[in-house]
């Protein structure tokens, strides 16, 4: 019998119900299927996207994934998903009260009521309750006819079952609201009517939450009473254990700043209580973390979710044993907007290829500065073949991205550093550790190429007393210093997430923004709730004050002017400067003229995000 060398548990078979699985890797059902499909995982699950055929059932608008003009796409969709011998899953949702509605429409929920936005959410009668079973049959029915492996029932995360389950949400008084029972009894129709529908022999998956996170969600204990009872009916043959819900704003579940594998622990206990395979899913970003969640029993399967569209070869590589090769995620949270900020080819496969050809020219490529866009642009020359210098001023590589070494919750962009630095090493690149890469020690290399990525340096913000403050980038390595109270100069997303992480090891923080916003583009995430301003306004401890000055920093603390109290005082131990960065190129113009060809990238072009120092970093050298 075969035994993986690494991981054994992971890369070990799993029955669902007749259904076979060659190891124990499902990729979430997000939209990317092209790669992930071929990575060697063994199910790919299809996302919620027009999966019934009902308006008011979606997140976003369009038609019925099953609908007669849908159907060619969906079938070659489907191809895709399956050429590599990948299982697949449909995720089968509807979102209930959280649902798109069009201009004027209505909601369907359990209990009438009307939403932020103004949209009306109408109680579920007899007539509406059995038009949802329908729906949910139809489309399960359609799934296992055009070859669907398998299906996912959505009953987590707020949508429609679970809005059932709570107390705050479901406010009926007839035989679908108040005991256990009763808020349990609708979802349940939803699976005996689909478990009808397909045959004892056709595996049902139900994804469910262990917790939503919010005040009236179902306890954990009716969850895994709910689960266990529908299991021993044989209304489903596996479940795919979540956490929270679109309710659960400003948790930290989920986010950098919550512990990896958050959700085992929750999964183990319901594997305790059923004897069907338990799925889990959150932040198992390592080949070694899915291993020790299914060795440890704490679940039978892992969905990887964000560390696949980092990477979708993530189950590859594990399976060769190449867990080093893996491109982490740094959680930065871009990915549900189709912006991974370290996986290009998501989205962009014609323009990035798998791997790139050898150049029929070798050239001489320098590279100046060794933070992520400089390492990522000599990776990429090196992968073309050419004879690539990186030269990097200080002692160890990384730039900015150094930060990461001192704080738990920047563990994701540490693991991609690491990656960058390990890339770079199992190179040809040539590495020159403190070395200024002046003008003239460049022109002594002779490049046909200059690469220029110096990176960028924190500002000094023209305020009275700076030499009291401490630059943010100093921080993070002696943040066992900084006092008990704490003064942020900057609310951006830099400043922000320092301080949570402050307020998490209980430092008291106040943060001084002179703009409305808090978190800068964190904001701009597809989940609102998750956000550093979302996080910071639950957190106690923390003061936010917007659309404010500092005037005057003191040994004890800052004068600020706010726009309703006017000129006031405030106490800290400890004030921290972050207000942004500057480009280190006020010494710019003396590269030009080494080499007719030189490229600014990166932080040195203007301060930059992960992701445009890897675009920049890799299209730099990528056509060399």
């Amino acid at each position: 019998m075969y035994i993986h060398p690494k991981y054994p548990s992971l890369f070990s078979p799993l029955k669902i119900n007749k259904l076979v699985l060659k190891n124990r890797i499902f990729y979430a059902p997000v939209e990317a299927y092209y790669d992930r499909a071929l990575s060697g995982c063994a199910v790919m699950m299809r996302g919620t996207s027009g999966t019934l055929n009902d308006p008011k059932c979606r997140l976003t608008p369009g038609p019925w994934l099953f609908a007669e003009t849908e159907l060619p796409r969906i079938k070659k969709e489907l191809m895709i998903l399956k050429r590599a011998g990948a299982l697949t899953s449909l995720e089968i949702c509807h979102a209930g009260m959280f649902a798109h509605i069009p201009a004027g429409d209505f909601a369907i929920g359990p209990s009438d009521t009307v939403r932020d936005d103004g949209v009306e959410v109408k109680g579920m009668d007899a007539q509406m309750i059995q038009h949802v079973l329908d729906k949910f049959v139809e489309t399960a029915v359609c799934a296992k006819k055009i070859g669907y492996d398998m299906i996912m029932l959505h009953f987590a995360h707020g949508w429609l079952p679970s809005q059932f389950f709570s107390t705050t949400i479901n406010k009926r008084e007839d035989k679908y609201g108040g005991s256990y029972e009763n808020r349990f009894r609708f979802p349940k129709m939803i699976l005996q009517a689909v478990r009808d529908a397909l045959g004892a022999d056709y595996p049902i998956d139900m994804r469910i939450s262990a917790y939503e996170n919010y005040d009236g969600a179902a306890p954990h204990a009716e969850i895994i009473s709910f689960i266990s009872e529908v299991s021993k009916k044989g209304l489903i043959d596996a479940v795919n254990v979540s956490y929270g819900s679109v309710l659960s704003e400003g948790k930290l579940e989920g986010t950098p700043f919550c512990p990896n594998m958050y959700i085992a622990d929750y999964a183990e206990k319901i594997k305790k209580s059923v004897s069907i395979p338990v799925i889990v899913v959150g932040k198992i970003m390592t080949p070694q973390e899915a291993e020790e969640v299914i060795f440890n029993k704490k679940a039978d399967a892992v969905v990887i979710a964000r560390a696949s569209i980092a990477d979708p070869w993530w189950a590859k590589k594990a399976f060769e044993c190449r867990a080093e090769d893996i491109v982490p995620c740094i959680e930065c949270g871009k990915c549900f907007d189709k912006r991974c900020a370290v996986q290009l080819r998501n989205y962009l496969e014609d323009m990035v290829p798998n791997e790139l050809q050898k150049a029929q020219t070798q050239k001489k490529v320098v590279v100046c500065g060794g933070g992520p866009a400089g390492m990522k642009a000599a990776v990429t020359a090196a992968q073309r073949g050419h004879d690539v210098t990186l030269f990097e001023k200080s002692p160890a590589l990384g730039g900015l991205t150094k930060a990461a070494d001192h704080e738990p919750h920047k563990a994701g962009l540490l693991r991609y550093k690491e990656y960058l630095i390990t890339q770079l090493k199992k190179s040809s690149v040539k590495i020159l550790l403190n070395t200024d890469a002046t003008p003239q020690v460049v022109a002594a290399e002779k490049p046909d190429l200059l690469i220029l990525a110096m990176g960028a340096s924190p500002i000094a913000p023209c305020i009275n007393g700076t030499e009291n403050a401490v630059q943010i980038m100093d921080v993070y390595a002696r943040t066992k210093t900084v006092g008990k109270k704490v003064a942020i100069i900057g609310g951006g997303l830099t400043g922000s997430e320092l301080a949570i992480a402050l307020t998490i090891k209980g430092h008291i923080v106040t943060i001084i923004e002179k703009t409305k916003e808090i978190g800068g583009e964190y904001e701009k995430v597809t989940y609102p709730a998750y956000t550093p301003y979302q996080i910071l306004s639950k957190l106690q401890n923390v003061t936010l004050l917007q659309n404010t000055d500092c005037l005057e920093i003191k040994k004890d603390g800052l004068v600020i002017s706010t726009p309703d109290a006017g000129i006031k005082e405030i106490k800290a131990d400890t004030v921290i400067l972050s207000v942004g960065f500057k480009s280190n190129n006020d010494n710019l113009y003396n590269y030009y003229g080494i080499t007719p060809h030189t490229t600014v990238i990166g932080d040195l072009r203007r301060p930059a995000t992960i992701r445009e120092c890897t675009e920049e970093g890799y299209f730099a050298s990528s056509d060399i």
